[in-house]
């Protein structure tokens, strides 16, 4: 396939790997081949660089605020589970 030329080494990886490509490549289905390229180029499951990802989780840590009506212990308490959850999702290991 002409199209599968012009592609970079990453992206013929990744299309090899694909579940569906043995057929489109045995097939020569150039559209199917596009519409795979397309899913490819605008995925973005889990892509996120780790800088953006810390950067959202300080953000969102250093919003958390006190409510109204809300009292201190319960803020503190809130506050916290917000922070360790946040923490475990970034992937950060700690000890308390």
């Amino acid at each position: 396939m002409v199209i599968l030329g012009q592609c970079s080494s990453e992206a013929k990886n990744q299309l090899v790997n694909n579940v569906g490509f043995e057929t489109l490549e045995d097939s020569d289905d150039v559209v199917g081949l596009l519409k795979m390229l397309k899913e490819m180029t605008f995925s973005t499951g889990g892509v996120q660089h780790p800088h953006w990802t810390l950067q959202n989780v300080l953000r969102r840590l250093t919003t958390i605020n006190q409510g109204p009506s809300e009292v201190v212990s319960n803020c503190h308490k809130r506050s916290l589970d917000k922070k360790l959850k946040f923490l475990k999702q970034s992937g950060v290991s700690f000890i308390l």
